[in-house]
């Protein structure tokens, strides 16, 4: 704490004699003070060092960022806003708005940013905002915002609608609309060609959970293949051995859940689950 009593630099868990006088160092250095930031923003500073530090830090501790990054961003101009790196760090930190002036600045020059921070990098972003809004929109229930996100997706995104029905199947499982999950992840993966094992595997799990339809059922199995394909993992084929299971195919569960308890005795995971499951498989209601 400094002399008029309030904290101006915080450190959690133990620490030995000279690391405890590292901590002490950087507590003398203003760059580490938090609350200098926060005392000039509470002061009505408008200087971008000050609101760019104490947006990014009230963001670091899960507090509400929202004005003073606004307020930051207003004192960028849009060259600022793509050029300097600083400026990419809040970004990526700090935008959650589709309608914020940045997110429209980076979805109308996604061409720009990416040639200076990287094209994953910035479809990265695009997808982590419209899926945010997604989500919230699913919690809240507000139509208008799932819309927009799923617009912009339509609209700014150029992979042939792919993110935009991505964000669609998002919602529909967000809001346990299983029906038209269904339909969509359907629709999704026999239309685009996905290579993420565990969006493959995840899609399989909720056939798993939520479909009893059996001849539906198969495309989950292959799902769960092709994630299997990609990365052969203890938890693709424990859902694999699952899918078959539940389809009724018993010789190709006991092979799968097989597989899987290997998978879990060659890497110190867990055996227990693969052990009922087979010996399930052999009792009399099977």
């Amino acid at each position: 704490i400094n002399a008029q009593g309030n904290v101006v630099h915080r450190a959690l868990g133990y620490r030995g004699p000279k690391q405890l006088l590292a901590e002490a160092q950087k507590a003398n250095k203003p760059i580490n003070n938090k609350d200098k930031y926060a005392l000039a923003y509470d002061a009505g500073s408008n200087n971008p060092d000050i609101l760019f530090h104490h947006a990014m830090n009230t963001a670091k501790i899960k507090g509400d960022y929202r004005e003073p990054a606004q307020r930051y961003f207003e004192t960028q101009t849009e060259k600022n806003l793509l050029k300097d790196s600083r400026n990419w760090e809040a970004i990526q930190t700090l935008t959650t708005d589709i309608e914020s002036r940045e997110f429209q600045l980076l979805l109308d020059k996604q061409k720009k940013f990416g040639k200076v921070y990287g094209d994953q990098s910035v479809k990265d972003k695009i997808y982590a905002v419209l899926k945010t809004n997604v989500l919230q929109a699913a919690l809240t229930r507000r139509a208008e915002q799932y819309k927009l996100a799923v617009t912009t997706a339509q609209d700014k995104v150029d992979d042939d609608g792919l993110t935009a029905n991505r964000l669609k199947m998002i919602y529909a499982e967000a809001t346990k609309d299983w029906a038209s999950y269904a339909q969509k992840a359907i629709y999704h993966f026999d239309n685009y060609l996905v290579t993420n094992p565990e969006e493959l595997n995840q899609a399989a799990w909720n056939f798993h959970q939520q479909i009893d339809d059996k001849e539906v059922l198969q495309k989950a199995i292959a799902w769960s293949k092709q994630s299997i394909a990609l990365e052969n993992k203890y938890y693709n084929n424990r859902v694999l051995a699952l899918l078959y299971l539940k389809t009724g195919d018993m010789e190709n569960a006991r092979k799968a859940g097989f597989k899987t308890l290997k998978i879990a005795e060659l890497k110190g995971l867990d055996p227990t689950e693969m052990e009922a499951f087979l010996a399930k498989l052999e009792g009399e209601d099977y």
